[in-house]
């Protein structure tokens, strides 16, 4: 692994300080020009302030958050900070955001969080992760319409025993098209284990020109939640939270109180 100045250097990228509301202010390493999560937090020094903070409220201080597609690390730091006793498992496939993620996890001096540089799906192969030029936090498994480049990646399911054991309490999803396929390959941990989970799923009406196939998208992630026996809540436009039936009411005040 380069050397941390080394990383510094070679990614283009400049450190700033994130401000969650609270007193554990997070240095973060934002990549210059890749991707909106950076841009956000440059511009405003949050992101998804209101979203992480709900999240905490549901992860138990010793609890197991998994993070699929978790970018440069704004949910996997701000929550390793709010609870460090739990673990964390964040997964993130596109190389330059895996690197800053890694580097903002030491930054931070986070112990609790273990990282892999695989995508989760529904079972094991490999494949090639689409990087689109606007955004590589909208790096996808699927085609895109704008000439993107093409990195191989593995895939993974964490129903394989070799990539996750354990118990899990909370789960965060932004994969950019293939969160049916996340949620197929965690079934038996997800019907065990009964956590809920953040999902970012895109709205067919605003992303049209960026993925073309949102509808189908959106329809595959509810189908598999029903499937589960999973309710789901819009909190903000494409930001759902899901719970299992008769639980999503309870989970939600839980989540706002």
């Amino acid at each position: 692994m380069k050397p941390l100045f080394m990383l510094l250097d070679t990614t283009n990228a400049k450190t700033h300080v994130i401000d969650p509301g609270g007193e554990y202010p997070l240095w973060m390493l934002l990549p210059e020009g890749l991707d909106s999560t950076s841009d956000t937090i440059r511009r405003t020094f949050r992101y998804q302030h209101e979203l992480i903070v709900m999240a905490s409220k549901l992860l138990p201080e010793s609890g197991c958050f998994v993070d699929a597609g978790a970018g440069i690390g704004a949910w996997t730091v701000q929550l390793g900070k709010l609870r460090p006793k739990a673990t964390i498992y964040a997964f993130e496939p596109c190389r330059p955001l895996f690197l800053a993620l890694a580097t903002n996890v030491l930054l931070n001096g986070l112990h609790n969080v273990h990282l892999d540089e695989r995508a989760l799906g529904m079972e094991r192969h490999d494949t090639v992760l689409c990087l689109p030029a606007h955004d590589l936090s909208s790096a996808t498994l699927r085609s895109y319409t704008d000439g993107p480049t093409l990195a191989a990646v593995r895939v993974v399911a964490l129903d394989d025993p070799e990539v996750f054991r354990g118990r899990v309490s909370l789960m965060k999803i932004h994969v950019t098209g293939s969160e049916a396929n996340v949620l197929a390959g965690a079934k038996l941990l997800i019907e065990r284990e009964r956590p809920a989970i953040f999902l970012q799923i895109p709205d067919p009406k605003v992303r049209l020109m960026r993925h073309p196939d949102a509808a189908r998208v959106r329809d595959d992630v509810m189908q598999m939640l029903a499937a589960l026996g999973y309710d789901t809540l819009e909190l903000f436009p494409e930001h759902y939270l899901a719970a299992p039936e008769k639980e999503l009411k309870r989970v939600t005040r839980k989540a706002r109180a």
